[in-house]
């Protein structure tokens, strides 16, 4: 049997206990990494390193000490490091702006911005004394690309997270220390129900999911395949990459399934028949009033080329679309 792709490499994983980071952890593992479970649930984190057979600490992603404390115990247990996996992330639950809190604000910005300022601050010092490569892989979301409403403030942070990737890939590309991000769409984890603002239930959870062009939401495996090749050699190429899953990278897919008046035309940009359902994807700008989500009904398509532009007349009780 063949060495793993990541044999050899030390990796720390924040937030591993449990959802994508444990589905991270367990990728690594099985690749061959040595592996550090970082997770504010010591009892969670424990039970999953002993399942995989690696280590775990105690760690709140938003305090600098506790950084220090995973850099010492890396060098400690395996002698250095190699990975970062900046995996750990909040939200609060789905309302409007004006409703989010100072708390709401603060969570998400120190854990999800936060960390990543920490991690690089500790870490990246380590690297450069060292002079050796290094891999942080942050694990960012389309939110911050292309945001949802009632979710302002955890899509900043997101974004954030991208931004500063993209910038720390530059200023450290030539020091070999390489910055990606994983930009995941909403999958089944302990989290959903707060991006959805009610239950996660696959009902509930299908219309916000409606938006993906694959028809599904993110699972721990996609997340760990990408994060697997970016932390491997075969990446050694590339950084500053922001890399989405399962979305469309030029417009923002709508399913028109319910009346909306705009009393306006919108360009689109693709037109597909899914039996008795109908899916636009508008140009991404061109719909500024409509909101992610929101369901529309179509009554007569003419599907053309995708390099064709359409019109879509939203009034009071139908839209009807016709080539532009």
């Amino acid at each position: 049997m063949g060495q793993g792709r990541l044999e050899g490499k030390v990796a720390i994983v924040t937030g591993g206990a449990s959802g994508f980071g444990k589905g991270i952890a367990t990728k690594f593992v099985g690749e061959g990494a040595k592996v550090i479970i970082a997770d504010l649930s010591k009892d969670a984190a424990e039970a999953v390193a002993k399942e995989l057979g690696c280590r775990s600490m105690l760690t709140d992603v938003t305090k600098r000490e506790h950084w220090q404390a995973l850099l010492k115990f890396a060098q400690d247990e395996f002698g250095g490091l190699d990975v970062i996996v900046n995996n750990a992330g909040t939200t609060y639950k789905n309302k409007p702006t004006v409703e989010v809190t100072d708390q709401d604000f603060d969570l998400v910005m120190n854990v999800n911005v936060k960390s990543i300022f920490l991690s690089s601050s500790v870490l990246v010092p380590y690297f450069l004394e060292k002079k050796k490569p290094g891999v942080f892989i942050n694990i960012a979301s389309t939110a911050g690309i292309r945001p949802r409403p009632g979710l302002t403030w955890y899509n900043a942070s997101k974004a954030a997270v991208s931004n500063a990737t993209k910038t720390m890939a530059v200023e450290y590309g030539p020091q070999k220390i390489r910055f990606n991000a994983v930009c995941p769409v909403v999958g089944s984890t302990g989290l959903t129900h707060l991006f959805i603002g009610k239950p996660d239930t696959e009902e509930n959870r299908a219309g916000f999911v409606s938006t993906v062009p694959l028809g599904r939401g993110s699972t721990p495996k996609d997340v760990a395949n990408a994060c697997c090749y970016l932390a491997s050699d075969e990446a050694e190429f590339i950084t500053g990459v922001n890399l989405e899953e399962s979305r469309s990278t030029v417009a923002d897919v709508y399913r028109l399934q319910k009346a909306y008046r705009l009393g306006k035309d919108v360009g689109i940009r693709q037109v597909t028949k899914r039996g008795s359902r109908v899916e636009f994807a508008i140009r991404q700008g061109n719909l500024p009033e409509a909101r992610m989500g929101v369901i529309y009904e179509a009554e007569e398509v003419e599907s053309k080329s995708l390099r064709h532009n359409y019109k879509i007349y939203v009034n009071s009780e139908h839209s009807c679309c016709n080539n532009q």
